[in-house]
């Protein structure tokens, strides 16, 4: 099973906002990954939380969703198929439409009546994929009472933000944030490690590696 870790670093988030962000970003996750689970467990999705980071530990995770047997309703059958029981325009057109085989093609009944339709597998989706395409909308939705822009791209947040942590195991899962694209470097104490004002820019080389590294960098950032 698949681990997702997700940081976002920033300059320093007042508290409210640290917990805006760390129950916002949680519940989303959960229903990001829904589907994803292995098995449902309050322990699946473990946080960090200090004024400059919010982490997540995404656990127990499969890479794709499991297929989907999916039932799509076509045209009535009384203009999809002709009086000797062959499909007609409008059957076609579906089918085609829908990439649907003719063979396929078949009389379904509901409350509403009788249709042409099909029931096909679909196949499910890359987890990759997901966390590209939605987390950065679901980050830029968290609703803090207060938020600026800092660059030239219009991203808004809270703080503006530094660096991103996006890793599925070893992996990169890259996406932006702003002109930030998310890697795996994270930054330890500030004031404890160099540069000064900073804190240590530190590879994490996986997900489950990060609780570890963040501590031995005079982190502590389990919520």
């Amino acid at each position: 099973m698949a681990q997702y870790l997700l940081e976002i670093g920033c300059e320093e988030l007042p508290p409210k906002a640290v917990n805006t962000a760390r129950e916002f970003l949680k519940e989303k996750l959960n229903e990001l990954f829904f589907n994803f689970f292995q098995y449902h467990s309050p322990d699946n999705i473990e946080e960090f939380a200090t004024p400059r980071r919010i982490g997540f530990l995404v656990k127990n995770l499969n890479e794709k969703q499991p297929p989907e047997k999916k039932v799509i309703i076509g045209p009535p059958a009384k203009v999809a198929v002709d009086e000797e029981g062959k499909f007609t325009k409008a059957a076609l057109a579906f089918a085609s439409k829908n990439n649907i085989p003719i063979e396929e093609l078949k009389i379904i009944e509901n409350e509403k009546g009788r249709y042409v339709g099909a029931e096909i597998i679909k196949e499910g989706r890359d987890i990759r994929q997901v966390i590209e395409k939605e987390l950065p909308e679901i980050i830029s939705k968290i609703p803090f009472p207060k938020t600026m822009k800092w660059d030239n791209s219009g991203f808004r947040f809270s703080r503006p933000v530094r660096w991103i942590v996006s890793l599925l195991d070893n992996e990169i899962v890259p996406f932006k944030l702003g002109n930030i694209t998310a890697d795996r470097y994270t930054h330890l104490h500030r004031f404890m490690t160099k540069p000064i004002g900073r804190g240590e820019k530190k590879e994490i080389p996986e997900a489950s590696n990060y609780e570890e590294i963040t501590k031995m960098g005079f982190i502590i950032a389990k919520y």
